[in-house]
């Protein structure tokens, strides 16, 4: 409320009470509204629409973006304790995609534990950014792709994605000559790492894993594979592995005793999707 002083002309602004927020919109409308941009990437005029198609709420794009400006800030202190509470994981699936904010090119980072998943919006794609969400003393085991921005760890603290390394060779396969025949034996082996991960228990590594990825065949038809067989060509080497010699001790991080599980897609893709704090970075 503003109060005009009769004697001087002068308007005062009154304080609001405690625990009274200066929007005049409802904590529920905001969450709202936030979620619908931040979480289903409504534009702001859709947002104002179905605010008032929806909710019977006139709001503008301009007070639309300052709700979503807001909570972001609200949520500032839980997003902080959430991803300090996945740094402490033992084990962390990460992945990014692009990710369009303002009409600039941002990338989505994601760490997600068995029981927490934490976005971040950055501009970058490096490795700086994966920390920016991991910390720079991370002592868990990170399961993930073969981008470099993900290996910021020792290669023996990290499970590479198997499904990553099933897609590769399932593409080689399909040619003709040495390099098909090599790619349809890994393949044939490579599709029994993950089915034996002791199904649905632990996100730990199963004896029976172990067993089927030391096997002297499959780690046989790897080492082939890897370390340039003149039967398969370099350029399809590299296509399915990325540098597997390079990359070799992150394959199989599952088949030591501590390690996580190799089924890096599926569990890195909780079904929680990005919060209201992924609309700022």
């Amino acid at each position: 409320m503003r109060l005009c002083w009769p004697g001087c002309a002068r308007s005062q602004l009154a304080e609001l009470p405690a625990g009274v927020s200066g929007s005049a919109f409802g904590p529920r409308l905001q969450a709202h509204l936030a979620t619908l941009a931040g979480v289903y990437r409504l534009s702001r005029r859709q947002v104002a629409l179905i605010a008032e198609e929806i909710f019977g709420v006139a709001i503008s794009t301009g007070a639309v973006d300052r709700t979503i400006m807001r909570m972001s800030a609200i949520l500032a202190d839980p997003w902080a304790e959430l991803r300090e509470a996945v740094r402490q994981a033992e084990v962390v699936h990460a992945d990014e995609t692009g990710w369009r904010l303002r009409g600039a090119q941002q990338w989505l980072w994601l760490a997600a534990s068995a029981l927490h998943a934490c976005y971040r919006v950055d501009p970058s794609r490096s490795k700086a950014a994966a920390k920016e969400l991991l910390g720079e003393d991370f002592g868990g085991f990170v399961v993930s792709d073969r981008y470099a921005g993900h290996h910021l760890l020792e290669l023996l603290h990290q499970q590479l994605c198997w499904a990553h390394v099933i897609r590769r060779l399932s593409e080689i396969s399909e040619r003709s000559g040495a390099a098909g025949k090599l790619g349809r034996e890994l393949l044939r082996a490579a599709r029994e790492v993950p089915g034996r991960s002791g199904r649905g228990s632990s996100p730990l590594i199963g004896p029976t894993w172990s067993r089927a990825a030391t096997s002297p065949g499959f780690r046989g038809a790897w080492r082939r594979f890897a370390s340039g067989s003149r039967r398969c060509s370099a350029r399809a080497r590299a296509g399915a592995a990325n540098g597997p010699r390079a990359c070799a001790p992150g394959w199989w991080t599952s088949t030591r005793r501590c390690g996580p599980s190799a089924r890096s897609e599926a569990s890195s893709r909780p079904t929680t999707p990005p919060n209201a704090r992924s609309a700022t970075p």
